[in-house]
């Protein structure tokens, strides 16, 4: 089974999947149907799908099952953009980058053993579907800008 990202009758884009066996599009399966956001990227990591939306102008990364079931939202610190999601099929964990006008660069590790997601620097450790926005994004003591 082979898996496209593809605008072919979605504008904003779908998950279909081809058996290379049954390659006529009569038998092409839609795993993930186009929604109101456009499906910016797709991989497979811990034989899940994850996705990257954009959603309003801003990234939204879902993770999905390999059936198309939708499993759900990852959090992200802020409004902002998702860039190069990494890791393997089999892998148990994956970066990414997110950034916004308000959060530097900053690269992000998902434990799909946990379900937790924490920064490169440790400094803010991300929870279920949501962050807090009372959480502060640096410890007390450290810097958290130019002076």
């Amino acid at each position: 089974m082979f898996y496209f990202r593809t605008n072919n009758a979605a504008s904003r884009y779908q998950v279909i999947a081809i058996d290379v066996n049954h390659p006529q599009r009569a038998s092409w399966r839609t795993i993930i149907p186009e929604s109101d956001d456009v499906l910016q990227s797709v991989a497979v990591i811990n034989n899940q799908f994850v996705t990257e939306h954009l959603h309003n102008a801003h990234s939204r990364v879902r993770l999905y099952s390999m059936d198309g079931t939708y499993l759900e939202d990852l959090g992200l610190p802020t409004l902002g953009s998702v860039g190069t999601v990494s890791g393997e099929r089999d892998d148990k964990e994956m970066f990414y980058s997110f950034t916004s006008f308000t959060y530097p660069t900053t690269v992000f590790r998902h434990d799909f053993r946990t379900g937790t997601t924490s920064n490169s620097a440790g400094l803010l450790p991300l929870q279920g579907r949501h962050c807090d926005p009372d959480v502060p994004h640096v410890p007390e003591g450290h810097r958290a800008g130019w002076d």
